[in-house]
């Protein structure tokens, strides 16, 4: 069984079209939740699953990021080889056979369509605030990190204590010189966003251009992890892990 998790339901949205399609029947979708605590004991929970039906013989965590790279823009793939944290040296790597899978899968045809963006494979880094333009130009320059997320790091820890192996795909939604609004990022309901919006026209512009960002690095996501999971070649890495 291949575990997909992603931090927030949206990031699913376009990937959960596709379960019932053939080659999905070994897939199951899970949401962790934001941050350290959360991710922690959502994987901790998938990682302890009782029934062989259930127990996952991978995990790959999708979902957005913030670039750190200055090149990288809005739908552009991070591929991460490592996962650091911002606060501490050293790295966790990615499962080698999922991480090449992964790469492939955004040189695969379908329909006669490539997926046509950036793709990079550089660590990413992990941290427990969502980071402005200053904190990631810090993180590109101190730790080489491509991206920044603030689950791939716990959740790549849980998995290696569980002997799982683990891989992640984050698409680029804010780009490194964007720092998203406060109004958004720190946790206020659509609705108070929505009213906010309508008493300050210009949060009402922001607002649109992320929904333009977030249906680009959606789209971008879903057919990255649809080509992966459709590909003949996604059953090596987890027949590989049944059988370690």
């Amino acid at each position: 069984m291949l575990a997909i998790l992603a931090p927030m339901d949206t990031e699913l949205t376009g990937i959960r079209r596709h379960l019932g399609s053939p080659g999905w029947a070994h897939v199951s979708l899970h949401l962790t939740g934001i941050g350290p605590t959360a991710t922690v004991n959502s994987v901790s929970a998938i990682a302890a699953a009782s029934s062989d039906a259930t127990r996952p013989d991978a995990m790959i965590m999708v979902g957005f990021c913030g670039a750190t790279d200055p090149s990288l823009r809005t739908g552009d793939l991070h591929i991460a080889r490592s996962f650091r944290r911002s606060d501490q040296p050293g790295e966790i790597p990615a499962d080698p056979n999922l991480h090449l899978a992964l790469c492939a899968a955004t040189r695969r045809r379908v329909n006669n369509v490539t997926h046509d963006k950036k793709v990079t494979t550089q660590p990413s880094a992990t941290v427990s605030a969502v980071a402005d333009a200053a904190t990631k130009a810090g993180l590109w320059q101190s730790l080489g990190a491509t991206s920044v997320n603030m689950e791939d790091y716990w959740a790549a820890q849980v998995a290696a204590d569980a002997g799982i192996p683990f891989a992640s795909v984050r698409v680029v939604l804010d780009t490194a010189q964007q720092t998203l609004p406060d109004y958004v990022t720190t946790g206020g309901s659509t609705t108070m966003v929505a009213i906010s919006s309508v008493t300050h026209p210009r949060r009402l512009l922001q607002l649109t251009q992320l929904a333009r960002q977030v249906r680009v690095a959606r789209r971008s996501l879903t057919r990255c992890v649809s080509n992966f999971v459709d590909s003949p070649h996604s059953a090596q890495p987890l027949m590989m892990a049944a059988n370690a």
